[in-house]
């Protein structure tokens, strides 16, 4: 359980630097 909870904190980290990609891009 301590595993999948590290790899989905994982997955959330990613996705918001992917968000922050994007808003970057369109200012």
């Amino acid at each position: 359980a301590l595993y999948q909870r590290s790899m989905q904190t994982t997955k959330i980290k990613s996705n918001n630097n992917n968000n922050n990609k994007h808003a970057d891009n369109n200012e």
